[in-house]
């Protein structure tokens, strides 16, 4: 989806998370969903982001839709892109890339990622959501890699 710049994939990968949620007999009790943002630079190049198209298709089948905050997390530098790093490099890529909405602060978060590789993004998301005073985190992505 982000590499072809296929948005239209945004909609079914969003539809397929929203329904793997609706089955789970106990899901976790969010107030909003907050993708994980990109750098302004990279956003330009692509022409959207990800994680947050999949978020509003997601949001679109929830029975009771939700607040998508799609400024709830900034990114406060360009860093170098996930995919192009070792593991050892991703560890320390996005250390303090991140900054949270103040906005957040005692709100339980849906955050949002396309893909699960070693978990520094959304770490370091999370990291920066506490900060912020978030009171819980649940990451919804769409696939885990190895």
């Amino acid at each position: 989806m982000k590499f072809g710049r296929e948005l239209a994939l945004a909609r079914p990968l969003g539809e397929l998370l929203a329904a793997a949620w609706l089955a789970d007999p106990h899901p976790a009790s969010i107030d909003c969903l907050v993708p994980i943002p990109l750098a302004p630079e990279r956003l330009a190049r692509r022409g959207f982001n990800q994680a947050l198209e999949m978020a509003r298709a997601f949001n679109r089948c929830l029975h009771e839709p939700l607040p998508v905050m799609a400024h709830g997390l900034i990114r406060l530098r360009e860093t170098a892109a996930q995919s192009e790093l070792d593991l050892s490099m991703r560890r320390t890529n996005l250390v303090g890339s991140f900054a949270a909405d103040a906005r957040l602060r005692g709100a339980r978060i849906g955050l949002v990622d396309d893909v699960l590789t070693s978990g520094s993004t959304l770490a370091e998301a999370a990291r920066a959501l506490q900060e912020a005073g978030c009171t819980s985190l649940v990451a919804i992505v769409v696939a885990r890699a190895a």
